[in-house]
Parts: C-alpha cells; structure tokens; sequence
C-alpha cells in the first residue's frame, strides 16, 4: 500500500506541471499593441521598442528580435512619426514585460482634415423640369431619353422654376451641377 501511494505521489508531482504548465506562478497571456512608436533600442541585450498606446497614452516597452528591432529602427529614422502594431506575449514576473510574437507591423496613419473643399463629384444634368418643389427644393425632370430624374437643388432656384411652370412656360435645366455636402443640395458648377 505504501508502494502504491508513494508511486501515486511521484505520479501526480511529475504529471501536474506536465499537464497545467508550469505551477511558479508565472503568467502567459497574449495581447495585441497598436500605437505610436516613441524610442528604439537596437543595442540593449534585449532589443525593444517603445510605443505609446493609441487609446489609453501609455507607454510599453516590447522587446523583440534584433531584426525586427532594426527594421524598425530604418523606418523610424527615414519618418518620425510612425505607428506600430502586432500581438505580443506577456510575461508578468516582478513587473510586466512584453514579448513580440512576430514582427510588428509598421501601419500608416491617416489624418481626416475638414478641407475647405467641399465640392462633390460632378453631375451632368440636362431635360425638361416636369414639377418643383420650393420648400424642399426637390425637382422632377424629364431626361432626354424619356426617364424621371431627380435633384434636389437650392430652394430659390426651385421657387423661381414651380413659378415658370405655373405659367405654362417650357423649362429646361442644362448644366454641371455638384453635390455641396455643407449646403445638403446640388448647386450648379460655376455659379
């Protein structure tokens, strides 16, 4: 019997940490790392980078391969402000350390500006105006190939074209028109 728990003991000692990894109370965990890269050490024992996070500010240092490391660095000194991002190990033993689990990927970042330009695309507009609307600015046309077109343009024009209607007068609209994304309507090209 003695045998028999001494030999169940050894059994659960060498077959547990085989099973459940290792039991010193390191932790292994994977995340994903996107920001801007700030510093580059290609010359410490363990090459690492260090970017700051794009939602939260921080800083983390993340130590990778030397070759991945000196990529980095090329890139960084031919463009200051460049962004990194990938997935990295970590390793928390006295302190939080991170590892690179592959290269990281260099992303370029892209600035929206509100550009003083607002012209749309360009429409070519040309038929007969069948109705028009002045409070909405909404006009039916006849295009020259029998089909109902629709625009909605700026109410002042459409109150000046419902009026020539009303008066039985043939109006026709001819012309470029672009879609204004501040006005909310298309307004004729050049004027």
């Amino acid at each position: 019997m003695r045998k028999f728990a001494t030999m169940m003991l050894t059994l659960f000692v060498v077959l547990v940490p085989l099973r459940f990894g290792n039991l010193s109370g390191t932790k292994v965990k994977m995340i994903r790392y996107s920001g801007k890269l700030i510093r580059i050490d290609p010359k410490a024992e363990t090459p690492y980078f260090t970017l700051e996070e794009n939602n939260t500010f921080k800083t983390k240092d993340i130590f990778c391969d030397r070759k991945s490391v000196q990529e980095l660095l090329e890139r960084f000194e031919s463009k200051k402000d460049i962004h990194v991002q990938g997935k990295a190990v970590l390793k928390n033993q006295d302190g939080v350390f991170y590892f690179c689990d592959g290269p990281p990927n260099i992303v370029q970042k892209y600035e929206v500006q509100i550009g003083s330009e607002t012209k749309g695309k360009t429409k070519f507009v040309m038929g007969q105006i069948l109705e028009a609307n002045p409070a909405t600015g909404q006009i039916v046309y006849l295009e020259p190939n029998g089909r109902r077109g629709y625009l909605r343009i700026d109410r002042e024009m459409a109150q000046d074209f419902q009026e020539r209607i009303e008066k039985m007068e043939r109006v026709e609209i001819k012309g470029d028109f672009y879609y204004d994304r501040v006005k909310g309507y298309y307004v004729r090209d050049g004027g």
